[in-house]
């Protein structure tokens, strides 16, 4: 459970993409029928790197990005790459936002950076450590951008839980980009779970490594229970949520399937799944 005095003011400016960046997955009829029977417990928690931290920058699209990266890298050939976050949301502000600014960014565009440009390793373009987005913004990437790592599928994916699901179990770990409640933003339930929704306290993208039919929930304030939730991550470093099983740190936190039906209007609604080839 999170320590609500101990979180700093988060900068919620992710939006919801204004066009679709990828293709949608698309299954064939094998691939339709093996899912069928989807695993009731799928997790990639133990191939992914440790939780980032944003600090008080807009830049959550990035660093949901990046840890997806590192685990598609690990995962496909045991190699730990880890991407520059600044390069790739220094860049995205020039690009697709000017005037540079800490200006957020939509869901898909850090996935926009990593397959028109490549990547750039944190070691180069360390993510700044003081609250300034001139510091970040100064970290001008190299025009030789790595291609070293583009044997890669981007897709979006239909954003109800069942075609998640199966994404999840062909190709691999996904992000998400929706609204975010205030009653996220401070602390978790002490199962890890995210509590009842309030008021919207902005537009957040976020890592997506599991899910499980089985896990049992409860709300600590209202005392309800629910049954199923994806296994997400934040970035907002290891004082948030919980440690799963095979991870190396925490910073998880359960989002309940419940949430599609009793709140959808906090459901993601931006759906990316990325897969080695």
């Amino acid at each position: 459970m999170t320590n609500a005095a101990n979180v700093p003011a988060r900068n919620l400016n992710a939006r919801q993409d204004s066009r679709y960046k990828f293709p949608g997955v698309h299954y064939t009829l094998e691939e339709a029928a093996r899912h069928e029977k989807l695993p009731t417990n799928l997790s990639y928690a133990s191939w992914a790197g440790p939780v980032l931290d944003q600090g008080t920058y807009g830049d959550c699209v990035v660093h949901g990005t990046a840890g997806l990266f590192y685990l598609v890298s690990k995962k496909h050939d045991k190699i730990v790459r880890e991407p520059s976050r600044s390069a790739w949301y220094a860049q995205i502000q020039r690009q697709l936002y000017p005037p540079p600014g800490d200006n957020g960014a939509e869901s898909g565009d850090g996935l926009l950076m990593w397959s028109q440009h490549g990547w750039i390793p944190e070691t180069l373009r360390p993510y700044p450590t003081a609250n300034e987005i001139a510091e970040l913004l100064a970290a001008v990437p190299p025009p030789e951008w790595r291609k070293d790592y583009p044997l890669v599928s981007f897709n979006r994916v239909n954003n109800d839980p069942l075609s998640i699901k199966r994404a999840m179990t062909s190709r691999g770990a996904c992000i998400f980009g929706g609204a975010f409640a205030q009653s996220w933003t401070t602390q978790t339930n002490a199962d890890g779970s995210l509590p009842s929704p309030d008021t919207v306290a902005g537009g957040h993208l976020w890592f997506n490594g599991g899910y499980s039919d089985t896990v049992q929930l409860v709300d600590d304030a209202t005392g309800a229970t629910s049954q199923g939730a994806f296994l997400s991550r934040n970035s907002w470093g290891p004082g948030y949520g919980f440690k799963p099983q095979g991870a190396e740190t925490s910073g998880w936190f359960w989002l309940p399937y419940s949430i599609w039906t009793d709140y959808p209007q906090f459901a993601p609604v931006d759906v990316y799944v990325v897969s080695a080839n």
